[in-house]
């Protein structure tokens, strides 16, 4: 994920620091003996056949079903062996390369002291009779749409009778905040939640909301809450992108009765964002890709926009002359894992006020799916030669970014006090609309007709040929 925070003089691009990649070409999976170094647990082997390059931070995940029980006569500390989650990475002759000497943390945002030392391990005997259905109304960033989303949450039914407390962790990013009457403690007709209204943030996270009073919650009713929610500029990488719920949190044995998990939608931003060029040097005739991955559907007439950096300003892009105008060509690569682009889609090569430069793809009347994206242009190489130095107040860190929008048609919501080309979308002003949710009516900024949360990255600067090599 790369989107960016806005420049606001420092530099914003550290907060989606460090990236996660995947861990590319995993195979098999299956048991295997604990390895000399760390004897004991349960370990299993998992096959890579791409590389792991240094000082990046990877992300995998592993299916696993849980014990039946769990025995806590031996005490519950993280640094004992029995309740380490520890990682090694091997060569292909099982010799042990890098490995975790501390076992890896449950939770994300836990203090040390809990680390070393907690209550009770975080273990439920049982979960709920039917999973929980998380909705949350719109998941536009909060920084896209300074609006609070609602978010309703069930129905929650229990197998059995129990009475307890209550937390509920939303995923990192997602921000609990509502007043006392801002929370329904009763939806779509089902009985009020014990409890009553929860406590916001009581350990000082803002994504955790907790009942610290024991309620009782009666076997088979179909309880149901409604609140607000402020929408993170990307999903979470060091945590599920789920809500946690666990009755008995507080408990240091068997007060911890329940616990379950419920996806959260997919949050509406651009990601995966690349860019890359076949040769960066001056005047050579290249291909420029674009990978992209959208979350929202671009509906009919609205477009998928590649800004270009000044330090392209002078590239020329690959052309089609047609009887009414000048078009750009551009490709969907579906041999390297992209979807298609529907026959209608075109491409202008825009010019805004300001001297603002855009490839715009329009989605014609099929619009665009949403999904992953691997976009071709075919160019000449600007003939001066250029680095991409490094700026720290710039969104993407470099000098010169590539920045990529998805957008409605302009003039799709109402009213519109400026539309500044016909048939070509950009910004424009809004105010006074009433929007749902708590905040007040507001006068929207320039990116009012975004689809999904705008994305940048940096941009190989542009070089000259190499004349002399020996190897």
């Amino acid at each position: 994920y790369s989107p960016p925070f806005g420049n606001n003089g420092s530099a914003p691009w550290f907060e989606l620091e460090p990236r996660v990649y995947p861990v590319e070409d995993m195979g098999e999976c299956r048991a295997a003996p604990s390895p000399a170094w760390s004897r004991g647990g349960v370990y299993v082997l998992v096959k890579v056949h791409g590389s792991f390059l240094p000082g990046r931070r990877y992300g995998f995940e592993i299916d696993i079903v849980n014990p039946a029980s769990y025995d806590f006569s031996a005490g519950f500390r993280f640094e004992e062996t029995k309740w380490a989650f520890k990682l090694s990475i091997t060569d292909s002759e099982l010799y042990g390369r890098d490995g975790t000497y501390d076992t890896g943390a449950f939770f994300p945002n836990i203090t040390l002291a809990e680390f070393e030392a907690p209550q009770a391990p975080p273990l439920y005997p049982q979960t709920l009779a039917q999973p929980i259905r998380v909705q949350i109304d719109e998941m536009q960033p909060f920084k896209l749409r300074p609006l609070f989303s609602r978010v309703e949450i069930g129905p929650i039914v229990f197998r059995s009778n129990i009475t307890a407390t209550l937390r509920v962790t939303a995923p990192t990013g997602f921000d609990w905040i509502f007043a006392p009457s801002d929370f329904a403690v009763s939806i779509d007709g089902a009985p009020p939640f014990p409890g009553g209204v929860p406590t916001l943030h009581p350990d000082g996270r803002p994504n955790v909301i907790a009942w610290n009073n024991t309620a009782l919650y009666v076997a088979g009713e179909r309880y149901a809450f409604a609140t607000y929610v402020q929408v993170p500029v990307v999903p979470p990488r060091a945590s599920g992108n789920a809500f946690f719920f666990e009755w008995g949190y507080n408990g240091t044995g068997l007060e911890r009765m329940v616990a379950a998990r419920a996806p959260a939608p997919e949050v509406r931003s651009l990601r995966d964002l690349r860019f890359e060029m076949a040769s960066t040097n001056a005047l050579d005739t290249s291909r420029v890709y674009v990978f992209i991955e959208t979350v929202t559907n671009i509906s009919e007439n609205g477009t998928l926009e590649v800004e270009i950096p000044p330090i392209y300003d002078s590239m020329v892009f690959e052309n089609s002359s047609l009887a009414d105008g000048v078009y750009c060509n551009v490709l969907a690569l579906v041999d390297f894992g992209s979807q298609a682009f529907p026959e209608d889609v075109y491409c202008r090569r825009v010019r805004f006020p300001g001297g603002e430069l855009r490839m715009v793809i329009f989605a014609n009347e099929s619009g665009i799916a949403a999904g992953r994206y691997v976009i071709e242009f075919n160019v000449t190489n600007p003939a001066q030669v250029a680095p991409n130095l490094a700026l720290l107040s710039s969104p993407c860190g470099r000098m010169n970014c590539v920045s990529v929008y998805s957008k409605e048609m302009c003039g799709t919501i109402s009213p519109v006090v400026s539309c500044p080309f016909d048939g070509f979308p950009h910004e424009g002003n809004e105010s006074n609309i009433a929007w749902k949710g708590l905040a007040p009516a507001v006068s929207f900024p320039t990116w009012q007709w975004e689809n999904d949360y705008w994305t940048t990255v940096g941009v190989p600067g542009i070089t000259s040929p190499m004349t002399f090599a020996e190897i």
